[in-house]
């Protein structure tokens, strides 16, 4: 198994369920989009331009506190529960009966707990790495002509995002266990996706860089077309959001449950 089969044997995973996967979520994510559009968000979904601190193809305005953070927990609940949602139905063939995912509450929950414990260990991991990033390309890239410039982001980008990544990935399997209601101690999945070290460091480097080609066109949509930036960066979340659960999904099989993963 390798970290390229593992990528595109999740990105199969939601291309041959596709029916299945716009049962699962397209409900779901069409409330979000309403949502968005409703409370003006759609800004949030572009990037920011580090010389003006406003959306690309935007204008500086004092942010919306209150709807942003409203928003991102909205987004947070609805992805939890497309995830629950996914990994039950292929972990535990429960195929959808229509277009509303019914997930047990109870699965939910205990899937809600342990996205917490996960989100909160990998800030964790986090904090000491962005502080070393800083002091190690912070000062270079301020003193460069222009400030920061594209090369430092990347740099600063893998230099966290990389031993972040890859944690996630050690750790993903808890999450599918949650949504099973089925027992799996940290230490135990620790252990056992240690044998895949390889593997779990190929697929970081493989996430990374196409989370990176995929978002490119947000930017240079961003500056003409914002409009079209905007639906195109909301798709792009829809996509992340099953091809990350399938990611889950496919690490707990071939590590937890020991099941070839075949191109």
């Amino acid at each position: 198994m390798t970290g390229v089969q593992v990528f595109t044997h999740s990105l199969r995973m939601v291309l041959d369920n596709g029916g299945a996967a716009l049962r699962l979520s397209g409900l779901i994510m069409g409330v979000q989009l309403v949502l968005v559009l409703a409370l003006g968000q759609q800004a949030s979904f572009l990037p920011i331009d580090p010389a003006t601190g406003a959306p690309v193809g935007g204008r500086a305005e004092a942010p919306d506190v209150g709807g942003q953070g409203f928003l991102v927990l909205v987004q947070l609940a609805l992805g939890l529960w497309v995830s629950v949602a996914w990994h039950r139905f292929i972990l535990m063939d429960q195929a959808p009966a229509g277009f509303i995912p019914l997930v047990p509450g109870r699965a939910f929950l205990r899937y809600l707990g342990v996205a917490l414990l996960y989100g909160l260990m990998l800030l964790l991991a986090a904090i000491p790495l962005s502080v070393l990033g800083f002091f190690l390309i912070g000062p270079a890239a301020i003193a460069g002509q222009g400030g920061a410039g594209p090369w430092a982001l990347i740099l600063y980008s893998l230099l966290v995002g990389m031993p972040v990544g890859y944690l996630a990935l050690r750790l993903a399997p808890i999450l599918a266990a949650a949504a099973l209601r089925k027992p799996l101690p940290l230490s135990e999945v620790w252990y056992r996706s240690g044998t895949h070290g390889g593997t779990l460091l190929m697929l970081t480097f493989v996430v990374f860089l196409a989370f990176t080609v995929v978002n490119m066109p947000v930017a240079v949509l961003a500056a003409s077309f914002p409009g079209l930036a905007f639906g195109y960066a909301f798709v792009v979340q829809w996509a992340v959001v099953l091809v990350t659960a399938s990611l889950v999904n496919t690490l707990y099989l071939s590590i937890i449950e020991d099941e070839p993963i075949h191109d």
